[in-house]
């Protein structure tokens, strides 16, 4: 009896899974699926997101079609982008010192390559999808930042961090960073949204814009700020009246925010505070003054190697070094922060370590993206809120290289380029038809 069913069992295999029949009629209607899911969970991170980005790598190797997969991902210059930037960074490893340590950071690229998998293989009909699931896990987690807020309920993080703002899977930062985005997606929506919809996302919006003045994460605000302007611009181009009926309602909002809450006119109020202490007294003992003095000595460690760098992790000892000057007493708040892996600045950081070489190839990823062309106009906008976000939120941080951007910003890129990969593939079509 055993023995049968076994035999059966091998039959199942042999006839489905070695001759491809299954493969390719069910597992990527299933990825479709999952693809969604990694959207819904990328607000929480190692509870949710890390399995689920597992399972999401197995049903695409076992979906198959390799060659077209390879195909779609080696004629694309932002997935050669990327692939020469991490390339370069292993090269890197030849002029450092600290050689375990700079391989493990930059296998930390790796989640990266999500996109790929997200992007060589979504249906067309499954992008708004994959962004409604982002919007709904985004629709999650701000109830429960709220609940923590409120004190209906607290989580592990805010226990061990008792005068932690009301995040509950991520820093305030990174988490304010994701604010921003939804904020800036839903405005996008209410725009072309032609159902019911729209009134949703009205209610929506104005309840993630409370979530983002309470979450306490300044990078969010900053990067919030500067996207609605460019966003603005390019949407709404000479339309003047819009542009500043749009920014009246959020200037009205940050002004109501920082008048009723408390914790967000504290830290707006820090905020400046910080900047005058260290541009007029040289006080560098602030949150903002640490970020600034790392800036100022990580300038003088990239030009003593401006073109390929100090290599990764070399760079943070050059630091040491540099901050230890006596020329550079006043930045001596750093000798508790010398030895820390970052610089609080992306671009900083990469500059530091590989040189202007290193950060041409770094921007050239963005650039790739930015010109990725896009007819939809919906998702050209996109585009330029995903970049501008991106881009701005790793000025103040090295969230390029941390878990929680790495999977937003993944998740990100694959609209875009599947949206690209979708209009190419309908104007085939048509050219096809037409002949």
């Amino acid at each position: 009896m055993n023995l049968g069913i076994g035999l059966n069992l091998i039959n199942f295999f042999k006839t489905n899974f070695y001759y491809g029949s299954f493969l390719n009629k069910n597992y990527n209607t299933f990825l479709q699926y999952i693809y969604i899911l990694y959207a819904f969970s990328t607000p929480f991170m190692k509870q949710f997101n890390r399995p689920v980005t597992i399972l999401m790598l197995l049903i695409w190797i076992l979906d198959g079609n390799f060659k077209n997969k390879l195909k779609i991902a080696f004629t694309n210059k932002t997935f050669l982008a990327f692939t020469v930037f991490i390339g370069y960074n292993y090269i890197s490893l030849l002029w450092t010192d600290e050689f375990n340590q700079s391989l493990s950071y930059v296998n930390g690229y790796f989640p990266y390559f999500a996109f790929v998998v997200i992007w060589t293989s979504i249906k067309k009909e499954f992008i708004p999808k994959i962004l409604g699931g982002f919007i709904a896990g985004m629709f999650l987690s701000e109830i429960i930042t709220y609940g923590i807020y409120l004190d209906l309920w607290t989580t592990t993080y805010n226990i061990k961090n008792p005068s932690a703002s009301p995040t509950a899977f991520m820093s305030h930062s990174g988490y304010a960073a994701f604010v921003a985005l939804i904020v800036l997606i839903l405005l996008n929506k209410i725009i072309y949204e032609k159902s019911y919809l729209k009134y949703f996302y009205m209610i929506f919006l104005i309840s993630t814009f409370g979530n983002l003045v309470i979450s306490g994460g300044r990078t969010g605000v900053i990067a919030f700020v500067v996207t609605i302007f460019i966003y603005l611009i390019y949407t709404f181009k000479k339309q003047f009246l819009k542009i500043i009926t749009i920014l009246s309602i959020f200037t009205l909002l940050f002004y109501l925010s920082y008048n009723n809450i408390k914790f967000f006119k504290q830290r707006s109020d820090a905020f400046i505070s910080n900047i005058n202490q260290a541009l007029s007294h040289k006080n560098y003992n602030t949150s903002i003054g640490l970020r600034m003095a790392l800036l100022a000595i990580g300038y003088e460690v990239f030009q003593e190697k401006p073109i390929f760098g100090h290599g990764i992790y070399d760079n943070i000892k050059e630091r040491v070094r540099v901050a230890s000057l006596p020329q550079n007493k006043e930045f001596s708040v750093l000798s508790r922060w010398a030895k820390k892996a970052n610089y609080h600045n992306n671009y900083m950081e990469i500059l530091t370590q590989l040189g202007l070489v290193g950060l041409l190839i770094f921007l050239y990823i963005f650039y790739s993206l930015a010109t990725t062309t896009i007819h939809n106009q919906e998702y050209k906008n996109y585009k330029i809120i995903f970049i501008s976000i991106i881009m701005t939120t790793i000025i103040s941080g090295q969230g390029f290289h941390h878990r929680a951007p790495i999977a937003i910003f993944s998740l990100l890129i694959a609209i875009i380029l599947a949206q690209h990969k979708a209009e190419q593939e309908d104007t085939k079509a048509t050219r096809n038809i037409s002949t």
